[in-house]
């Protein structure tokens, strides 16, 4: 559950679920006089909800290794909770969220547990016809296996204690027309409990776009600029050889190019695709120097008591200098990645959801150290207020 901007469709539902729950149980149509005898000033301008999840599975490769996977069963806990203020003339609406996701392994391995939570706040204002802005903090802490071998010279899958948080502002401007623009200056702070890639990451992003057909279709092209200072981080040579006394920092200019629509009776079905480029250069030889391209598939669909998803992912990772090894004449590394993510839902009633989920990874990289396959499945149960 993530949370979503305003809408006048949404504020318009949440204001009327907010009346209707503040009338009188009659079993009939309100007179105007019962209307009249309402106190709105008594109603709360907030309006809250959340979820928690309860689930069990199977992940047949745990550590992520290339070599030796390990399965395991898990069970997981997971809850979620969005606050949404609603704006009145010349207030700013506000926006709460918050997550946290705790799993544990049966068998006994290194990471035989995983965590993590995040939580956003965000505040938004229009400041002038068209105009508006918004400010955001964001939080999350991590302990979980993580795939490192795209930007790691030593290690390509560990379990990693990561605690972060940024900052951000954006500008925006409605054009008319269904045309949109928007500025988005950030700075991000993640650190990491071996220390080993502490860093402060500041960014800018530029994004055009535009809807059509009644918000049933947008289409945008975003551009972005950000910095990884690393705080313990050393250059290499284009050996694979830590150089001393120096610091590494990447320079990366990302560019994006989304398409959603939104079709059938009540917009049932929703499609979104995402197309991709990054760039990546180092401040040293140039050993992490590389170009990443990639393509983003989601696939939605809500019926009355059935909901369905299906998401996936294809990229590649293509290095200008980086060696497979330190022998001399190794080849230039190259990494393939595809990712798959289904889930599908039952809606039991008020509150209730039975759900089945699958998700499976592959990375094949000419370094073998760094490809793995891992699968994953889990079924739960979820109550939702």
């Amino acid at each position: 559950m993530k949370p979503t901007a305003f809408s006048p469709t949404r504020g318009t539902a949440c204001l009327c679920g907010l009346l209707l729950g503040a009338l009188p149980v009659a079993g009939a149509v309100p007179s105007v006089g019962e209307l009249e005898a309402l106190d709105l000033t008594e109603l709360s301008p907030w309006t809250w909800s959340g979820s928690v999840r309860a689930a069990g599975g199977y992940k047949d490769n745990v550590e992520l290794s290339a070599f030796a996977p390990v399965g395991s069963a898990f069970a997981r806990a997971e809850a979620e909770f969005f606050g949404w203020r609603l704006p009145e003339e010349g207030e700013s609406e506000v926006q709460l969220f918050g997550a946290a996701t705790l799993t544990r392994y049966t068998e006994r391995t290194s990471g035989q547990s995983e965590a993590q939570w995040f939580g956003r706040a965000e505040v938004s204002r229009v400041v002038a016809s068209g105009w508006s802005v918004t400010g955001s903090l964001e939080g999350f802490q991590l302990d979980q296996f993580l795939d490192l071998s795209a930007t790691e010279a030593e290690r390509f899958a560990a379990k990693l204690q990561a605690t972060g948080g940024s900052a951000a502002v954006a500008l925006r401007r409605e054009a008319g027309r269904g045309v949109w623009f928007e500025v988005r200056p950030s700075c991000k702070r993640e650190t990491y409990r071996d220390g080993i890639a502490d860093a402060w990451q500041p960014a800018a992003k530029a994004t055009l776009g535009r809807r059509w057909a009644e918000g049933r279709g947008e289409i945008s092209l975003g551009w972005q600029a950000e910095r990884h200072d690393f705080d313990d981080r050393r250059q290499f040579s284009l050996r694979g050889f830590a150089m001393p006394d120096t610091a590494l920092e990447f320079r990366r200019q990302e560019a994006d190019l989304r398409f959603t629509w939104q079709a059938g009776p009540e917009r049932k079905w929703r499609w979104v695709s995402v197309l991709i480029g990054q760039r990546n250069r180092d401040n040293g030889p140039g050993y992490f120097d590389y170009e990443y391209t990639a393509l983003k598939q989601e696939i939605h669909w809500r019926g009355a008591a059935w909901r369905a998803r299906i998401t996936g992912r294809i990229g590649r990772y293509d290095y200008s200098h980086r060696p497979v090894s330190t022998a001399l004449g190794a080849p230039v590394w190259r990494k393939d990645e595809q990712l798959v993510e289904c889930r599908l839902e039952r809606r039991l009633g008020p509150g209730w959801v039975v759900f089945a989920e699958y998700s499976g990874e592959r990375s094949d990289a000419t370094n073998p150290n760094a490809s793995f396959r891992v699968n994953t499945a889990w079924l739960g149960v979820e109550w939702m207020r």
